[in-house]
C-alpha cells in the first residue's frame, strides 16, 4: 500500500474530507488529492502534520518506505532547523550513554558512560554541534549523491 493510499484510508477512517484535512494542514484539497493519488510525495514534516491531524502515529505512513526514502525525508526535515539538529545530536549522544542536562543558561552538565560528570560551556557545546553538523552534512550529501533519486510525478 502506498503512502497516498494510507493517507486516504486514514482520512476516511477519521471521517474527514479532503477539504477538512487540507484546511487543518493549511493546504488545498487538491494537494491532499495529489498525495492520495501518488502524484506528489509529502515530505516527512508534512507527514507528521497529516498524522497529527488524523490522530495516528507517523509510523503508519513510514512502514513500507525504503531506508533511503526515510533518510532523505528526515534529512530534508532537519537540514535547516538548528534546534532540531541540536536535539538530534543530543539523542545520538544519549544512545552512547551520555546524560546531558541543562545546568544554567551558560552551560550543560554531561555525564559520560563511566559516570564522570563534566560542566560544559553552552557555546563550546554549540561549536561542537556545529562541527558535527558540518560533518553530517558532508556525509549525507555524499550518501545522497551515490544513491538513486526517486522520481516524483
Amino acid at each position: 500500500m502506498t503512502i497516498g493510499e494510507k493517507i486516504r484510508n486514514a482520512r476516511k477512517t477519521a471521517k474527514m474530507t479532503q477539504k477538512a484535512l487540507g484546511s487543518s494542514l493549511g493546504v488545498s484539497p487538491q494537494m491532499i488529492a495529489q498525495y492520495e493519488a501518488g502524484k506528489r510525495q509529502p515530505k516527512i514534516e508534512q507527514l507528521q502534520k497529516i498524522a497529527a491531524a488524523l490522530n495516528i502515529h507517523i509510523s503508519v505512513f513510514l512502514e513500507e518506505m525504503s531506508e533511503s526514502e526515510k533518510i532523505k525525508n528526515t534529512w530534508e526535515w532537519i537540514k535547516d532547523k538548528d534546534a532540531k539538529r541540536e536535539e538530534l545530536l543530543i539523542e545520538i549522544l544519549k544512545t552512547h550513554n551520555y546524560k546531558i542536562e541543562n545546568k544554567d543558561i551558560h552551560g550543560l552538565t554531561i555525564t559520560d558512560n563511566q559516570g564522570f560528570r563534566f560542566y560544559v560551556n553552552q557555546s563550546d557545546f554549540q561549536d561542537m554541534a556545529l562541527r558535527c553538523d558540518k560533518d553530517i552534512c558532508y556525509n549525507m550529501e555524499k550518501l545522497l549523491s551515490s544513491s538513486r533519486e526517486i522520481p516524483t510525478f
